[in-house]
């Protein structure tokens, strides 16, 4: 199984359990919060005892699968981190934390408290200062999943620039979030209380922490270092012997035409001279030929001299 493909199946169990905690995660807020404030105290005291231990084990253990197969992405894509993918994971990691070290203890002394009090007991008195924790760390989770969503989207398909380019939002930015996660554990509700709130609560934190990337944008990366290339010296070329400058051939001379030429029509003052110009070369030549000696007879040459 190559790596490539484990990457895969960690993103697919990633968004199967993200779904399942964050979909639980409003479920409580937006749903079960509101139906308490509004219900019999028996059927608060039966939805405690029978409903909310069966959602908490899946809100639960699906907050750790999704940490688990974050934690395998990261591992595989740690060349590839962005300041946004740090910011959502920065985020995510504490609501994790949240719900192991803050809701899920507190909301097992409300389920026994209110077991206790199904079989006719009293309510245990720590349950008094457990509720308002678990309330105050689940609507800091709701506050946190708006821009953390965001981030881990935008992570992929709109990213915000490397980490070292962009420093000084980044620590900006963590301080953020520290800020409220110490609310989450010290603190109060505030706005967040209500739905409303804390919706509106989730979109003003995501627009200040973009913000905060806009306004301080990431340095350009560094041009990539050119391959070194060795620069091979040139071949010595011998120099040719100087060759002895030749002289100007000769001026040729013109040429006999080797075809008769068609006569070119001349003139017409010309055409009375062309007649004795023919008679007279005619008869220099009969001269020249009768000067001329008879050739000599070659010897005649005895095939078999010893005939």
């Amino acid at each position: 199984m190559t790596m490539v493909v484990i990457d895969y199946l960690a993103k697919w169990g990633h968004l199967l359990a993200g779904i399942t905690w964050i979909g639980l995660l409003y479920y409580f807020n937006f749903v079960q919060t509101e139906y308490f404030k509004e219900a019999d105290a028996d059927a608060r005291t039966d939805a405690f005892v029978k409903l909310a231990p069966r959602a908490l084990w899946w809100f639960r253990w699906g907050a750790m699968l999704t940490l688990l197969t974050g934690l395998m992405m990261l591992l595989y894509r740690h060349p590839g981190w962005t300041v946004d993918i740090t910011i959502g994971s920065v985020m995510a990691i504490l609501m994790f934390l949240n719900v192991w070290l803050i809701i899920w203890p507190n909301q097992k002394i409300l389920i026994a408290s209110n077991e206790q009090v199904k079989g006719g007991g009293e309510v245990l008195p720590e349950a008094a200062a457990a509720a308002p924790k678990a309330a105050l760390a689940s609507r800091t989770n709701t506050l946190f999943s708006i821009p953390m969503l965001y981030f881990m989207g935008s992570s992929a398909h709109l990213p915000n620039g490397s980490i070292g380019g962009n420093m000084t939002a980044l620590i900006i930015i963590l301080i953020i979030i520290a800020a409220v996660e110490l609310n989450a554990i010290f603190g109060k509700p505030g706005p967040i209380a209500t739905i409303k709130g804390v919706i509106t609560s989730g979109f003003v934190l995501w627009a200040v922490l973009l913000g905060l990337l806009l306004i301080f944008p990431a340095g350009s990366p560094a041009p990539a270092a050119a391959p070194e290339t060795t620069v091979e010296p040139a071949p010595v070329v011998e120099a040719a012997p100087a060759m002895p400058a030749e002289e100007p051939p000769p001026m040729m001379e013109e040429a006999a035409p080797t075809e008769e030429a068609a006569p070119a029509e001349a003139p017409a003052a010309m055409d009375s001279t062309a007649p004795e110009e023919e008679a007279a070369a005619e008869a220099e030549s009969a001269a020249m030929d009768e000067a001329a000696p008879p050739p000599e007879a070659a010897p005649v040459v005895d095939p078999d001299p010893m005939g």
